[in-house]
């Protein structure tokens, strides 16, 4: 890909539109962008993280999200940088976010982007992780990332 990168201020051409879908296992899942007022809930989230999950996360023992991890996480412009979760819908409470999957553009090989996924321990194997790649997949292919 030879085009331009656009500035870091560039508006999205495309963004996500939340939907909700039924998983195999008939869990109601909404997924949505991370904003920046999902801030607490991914640090929260990822308090809970076994320490396998976060060592297969970040092949550490990564303790803790920084300051400027959280703001990595929850500053999506569509273009560099975009991350996805997802939320069971509880009866009797609010919803529980299960998973982030993310990207970020290479700078260097522009067509190119860091994925990752996090997925709560206790939805492992339930394609949580696959539903919210398939939408970040589709939205980085729009956006020039092979």
């Amino acid at each position: 890909m030879t085009d331009k990168l656009p500035s870091q201020d560039a508006k999205p051409i495309w963004r996500l539109v939340p939907y909700r879908t039924v998983t195999s296992s008939e869990m109601v899942v909404s997924v949505r962008e991370v904003q920046p007022r999902d801030r607490d809930v991914i640090e929260a989230g990822y308090a809970q993280l076994s320490d396998r999950t976060r060592r297969l996360r970040y092949l550490s023992a990564h303790q803790f999200l920084s300051d400027q991890e959280l703001d990595d996480i929850v500053t999506n412009d569509g273009y560099h940088r975009m991350a996805i979760g997802a939320e069971i819908e509880n009866v009797d409470a609010a919803p529980s976010p299960v998973g982030v999957a993310r990207y970020v553009r290479d700078r260097k090989q522009p067509d190119e982007a860091e994925f990752a996924i996090t997925t709560a321990d206790e939805f492992h194997g339930l394609g949580i992780g696959m539903l919210i790649f398939g939408s970040l997949a589709k939205q980085a292919a729009f956006v020039g990332i092979d």
